[in-house]
């Protein structure tokens, strides 16, 4: 019975093999950088998310932070990002692979005039659903919300430790404005 009930289980959510193109996906509304999701935590037995991204030119597109429970890589598809790997900036284009292990403070921004497009992979982690997380509590916050304050709050139940204040002088600029209170 037991083995019956697993066949079942498996028969219910199969891996196989597949393409996935990232003009077919749905943007998840993340409102720093369009993002669509490759694939999911859930399929595979490895637990990778595969993400891609595209920053616009002259954005901030995350500021300095650390991750506690997964490690990240960056692939430069095109464009140029500037990074920020503990205290040292550095420029990566196309071809660069950013490796970010878990507990290693970075960030990123683009001061280029071109989009940079970006393929990410976050090792096993909920990290999965955090820029969807996000999208959905500024949908549900409203026009006037701050994305900022609220990517800070859905960072904090991910276990991310965000360091704004470890954005270099020369980023700042690419900062949005903030909203006005009424």
């Amino acid at each position: 019975m037991l083995a019956l009930s697993i066949v079942a289980l498996l028969m219910a959510h199969p891996m196989h093999a597949e393409v996935r193109h990232a003009d077919n996906l749905d943007d998840l509304g993340f409102p720093i950088h369009q993002t669509v999701k490759l694939a999911a935590r859930a399929d595979t037995e490895s637990g990778v998310s595969v993400f891609e991204f595209v920053q616009p030119p002259m954005s901030l597109g995350a500021p300095p932070h650390q991750h506690l429970h997964e490690d990240e890589f960056f692939y430069i598809l095109e464009g140029e990002l500037t990074t920020l790997l503990g205290d040292e900036t550095v420029a990566v284009g196309p071809g660069s692979l950013l490796v970010l292990p878990r507990g290693a403070p970075h960030g990123f921004w683009n001061v280029g005039d071109e989009p940079a497009r970006v393929l990410l992979v976050v090792s096993g982690s909920d990290f999965d659903g955090f820029f969807e997380a996000v999208a959905a509590e500024l949908a549900q916050a409203g026009a006037n919300a701050d994305p900022g304050a609220v990517m800070n709050a859905v960072a904090a139940d991910y276990d991310i430790e965000m360091m704004p204040h470890l954005i270099p002088e020369d980023a700042l600029s690419l900062l949005p404005p903030r909203p006005q209170d009424d």
